[in-house]
């Protein structure tokens, strides 16, 4: 099934009705037009949105929501080959910052919050915790270690 930039997606049913879709889960915080009529913030947006969103992302999406973005039932994304992110960007003055990244090397995985003091969420402040600063059994270093062999599985080559 394909969704649009909003979360919305359609299915037709075997009856022949269509079957309308939103995908709860996935959430935009910007304001999408703001580079055509002048409002909002027209910087690059940190999470973009793209990417495949397999199983084993929406299954992870789901404990981020729960674990660290219940406040906003839900979150934006980007997915590539090297890594995936999932957070939340601000789109106001004064909101927060809360971006998850899992990284191939699990050493450059970070947690990045901050908060925007600029008008429609620029001048965003923020810091970077990597993986190595958290403690052992601390959440962050649970949850990444959880999702972490799942998401960047090697395959063995036969030979």
């Amino acid at each position: 099934m394909d969704f649009d930039r909003h979360g919305h997606g359609r299915k037709k049913l075997a009856s022949g009705r269509l079957l309308k879709i939103k995908r709860i889960v996935i959430v935009r915080h910007r304001i999408g037009i703001g580079a055509s009529t002048g409002l909002g913030n027209p910087s690059k947006e940190l999470l973009n949105n793209r990417g495949t969103l397999n199983p084993i992302v929406k299954k992870m999406a789901k404990e981020a929501v729960r674990l660290y973005f219940g406040k906003w039932e839900g979150c934006d994304y980007e997915v590539d080959v090297d890594y995936v992110k999932l957070g939340i960007e601000p789109a106001y003055f004064g909101e927060n910052l809360k971006i998850i990244c899992i990284r191939k090397n699990i050493g450059n995985s970070f947690l990045r919050t901050g908060r925007a003091f600029g008008m429609y969420g620029s001048g965003i402040k923020s810091k970077y915790r990597f993986y190595s600063d958290y403690k052992i059994n601390g959440k962050f270093k649970k949850f990444v270690d959880r999702w972490h062999g799942k998401l960047f599985q090697q395959k063995k080559i036969k030979k």
